[in-house]
């Protein structure tokens, strides 16, 4: 089922800008407006490519549900899709979850499984286990007056004064009834990913929730923890090991590729602090989760954290 309805401030495109590149595609996909001009872009099509390059992988490998047909062609930069009765949302999913950070892993980015908002030109990442409390943490914060750079899936890059996330795309997926808190009333900016699931993509206020197409400076990552150990700064094995359980790794590792991912996660886990965040067993309603979290970095001294 194609098509998508957008409330003030949102958008689904079939052309603009996802992970900092630009990208168009056959079936319109939350994405932000468009000021990339480098080509060629990355592409979403329907259909069968005219042929196939060895680096291939089938969406079904990359984790896709079995609704979601399709391929992704790293030599061409495009994600093939099948004609499917699979859900927009669904689709969403194996996309901008699955496909795209599996094209920027193959053209050598270090791509992390983490949530990240950023508030004065500053970047906090959430990473941890699924259902650990990423996008809730970052929805939490969105409620704050901060903006989202990325859910799910975040590219970081070096640059000269430190590391850089580089913004995703403006949508959030979040399990009910959070999503419908976080929409405020607004059904137009609700998105199911399944029948029977319950969880919902959430389009963001572009021009109040999402920090644009910039990368911002990442300034720490959060190890989200709700097993009852404390909050605490890790250093060493212990964070770079949280960075290499949050990095994202495809199917089949190509050999080369071994020695440079643990050197990214090495340099990344050396340039930022990398925290244990305790939470509760069991989420709060966001407006407490957003406290907990940053009442925890204030306690590990991470005082530049803004509130």
């Amino acid at each position: 089922m194609i098509g998508a309805g957008a409330g003030p401030g949102t958008a689904t495109r079939t052309e603009g800008t996802a992970f900092g590149a630009r990208l168009t595609s056959d079936i319109p996909l939350p994405l932000a407006a468009s000021s990339i001009n480098r080509s060629p872009p990355l592409r979403v099509s329907w259909g069968h490519p005219d042929s196939h390059d060895a680096d291939s992988v089938a969406l079904a490998a990359l984790g896709a549900a079995p609704e979601i047909e399709g391929e992704v062609s790293p030599a061409a930069g495009t994600i093939w899709l099948r004609s499917t009765s699979a859900p927009l949302g669904l689709s969403w999913g194996a996309v901008l979850g699955l496909a795209l950070p599996h094209l920027l892993y193959t053209r050598g980015a270090h791509v992390l499984h983490a949530s990240c908002v950023s508030l004065d030109g500053q970047a906090v990442a959430f990473l941890g286990l699924p259902r650990s409390g990423k996008s809730s943490a970052a929805a939490a914060l969105l409620r704050r007056g901060w903006k989202l750079v990325s859910d799910d899936a975040l590219p970081v890059t070096a640059s000269p004064s430190g590391p850089l996330a580089h913004p995703a795309f403006p949508a959030i997926r979040l399990f009910d009834p959070t999503a419908d808190w976080f929409a405020d009333g607004d059904r137009e900016r609700l998105v199911p990913i399944h029948p029977r699931l319950k969880k919902r993509w959430v389009h963001v206020d572009q021009s109040l929730e999402w920090h644009g197409p910039d990368p911002v400076p990442l300034r720490c990552l959060c190890l989200l923890e709700r097993s009852g150990l404390p909050s605490a700064r890790l250093v060493g094995r212990p964070a770079i090991l949280a960075v290499l359980n949050a990095s994202y790794r495809p199917p089949r590792v190509p050999d080369k590729r071994l020695g440079p991912d643990f050197e990214a996660a090495y340099r990344l886990a050396a340039s930022v602090p990398v925290f244990r965040l305790a939470l509760p067993a069991e989420i709060p309603p966001l407006p407490a989760l957003a406290a907990c979290v940053l009442d925890e970095l204030a306690a590990l001294g991470a005082r530049w954290a803004p509130r």
